[in-house]
C-alpha cells in the first residue's frame, strides 16, 4: 500500500520560513546547492507543501550524483508528514516517476519503524520535523539512492 498524505495536517502556526530557508538553517548547504543545480528551486519557495529527506552534508562525501534531478525528486514526498505518522512497512510516493514503472507511476519511498527509531530506505531520520512554512524537513544520514525493487504496482492510499 502506498500512502499519500493530503495538506490538512493541522501544523503549529505560524511558519514564516520556507523550506529553503529551513534547509540553510539546518545547515543542509550540500542538499541545497545540489537542489539548485538541478533547478529545483521553486519546489522549495513555492506554495506547495512537501516533506523533504534532506541528508546531512556528510552524507554526500565523495558521492558523484549522475542522475541530479532523478535522485533529488526521490527525497521529496507531496505533503507535510510528522514523523509521529510514520509506521512501519508504509510506502510513500516520491515526485519521482519512471516512465520503465507501470502507466509512468512514482517511485516510493520505505518506511521502517521500530518503536521511536524511524527511517527511509537504508536511512535513518536523525533529526524529525523541522517545520517551514510549506512543508516539513526529516533529516536524514545518507542520500537515498533508486531503488527499483520498491518500484510496486500497488494502490494508492489517501490519509
Amino acid at each position: 500500500m502506498i500512502t499519500n498524505f493530503n495538506s490538512q495536517v493541522l501544523l503549529p502556526r505560524p511558519f514564516n520560513l520556507n523550506l529553503r530557508q529551513v534547509l540553510i538553517g539546518l545547515n543542509l548547504t550540500t542538499f541545497v546547492s545540489l537542489i539548485d543545480q538541478a533547478n529545483m528551486t521553486s519546489l522549495l519557495t513555492g506554495p506547495a507543501n512537501y516533506t523533504i529527506f534532506a541528508p546531512t552534508n556528510a552524507a554526500f562525501s565523495g558521492i558523484s550524483l549522475p542522475a541530479l534531478a532523478q535522485t533529488l525528486q526521490y527525497h521529496f514526498t507531496p505533503g507535510q508528514v510528522l514523523s509521529t505518522l510514520l509506521s512501519n512497512g508504509v510506502l510513500l510516493r516520491s515526485l519521482l516517476s519512471l516512465p520503465t514503472l507501470p502507466a509512468g507511476g512514482p517511485q516510493v519511498l520505505k518506511i521502517f519503524r521500530v518503536q521511536d527509531f524511524v527511517g527511509v530506505n537504508d536511512a535513518n531520520i536523525t533529526l524529525a520535523d523541522n517545520f517551514a512554512s510549506n512543508g516539513i524537513v526529516q533529516i536524514i544520514d545518507r542520500y537515498l539512492s533508486l531503488s527499483l525493487s520498491l518500484s510496486l504496482s500497488l494502490s494508492l492510499f489517501d490519509i
